[in-house]
C-alpha cells in the first residue's frame, strides 16, 4: 500500500453535523464517516469527514488515495 501525501488546507466542507460528532463512537465498535463522491475532469474526488483522521487516513490510503487534503481543526 502506497502511503498519500498529506496536504494542509484552510478550509474543507463540512459533511458532519454537530449531533453526529457528539454522539459518534458511543456505540462499541462504530465510527461515522461520511463521504461525497463526485467525477470531475481530473478522476474521481472523494471528500469525507470523520472526527478520527488517523482512522480516516488509513481508509483512504487502502482506497488508493495518493493525496490526502487535511484540515487543522481546533
Amino acid at each position: 500500500m502506497t502511503v498519500p501525501t498529506i496536504r494542509f488546507v484552510p478550509d474543507l466542507p463540512d459533511l458532519l453535523q454537530h449531533d453526529e460528532y457528539r454522539d459518534d463512537g458511543h456505540e462499541p465498535g462504530t465510527r461515522t464517516v461520511k463521504f461525497r463522491i463526485t467525477l470531475t475532469p481530473e478522476g474521481v474526488s472523494i471528500i469525507a469527514d470523520a472526527q478520527y483522521p488517523i482512522t480516516l487516513e488509513e481508509l483512504l490510503a487502502r482506497l488508493g488515495a495518493r493525496e490526502i487534503e487535511q484540515m487543522l481543526c481546533g
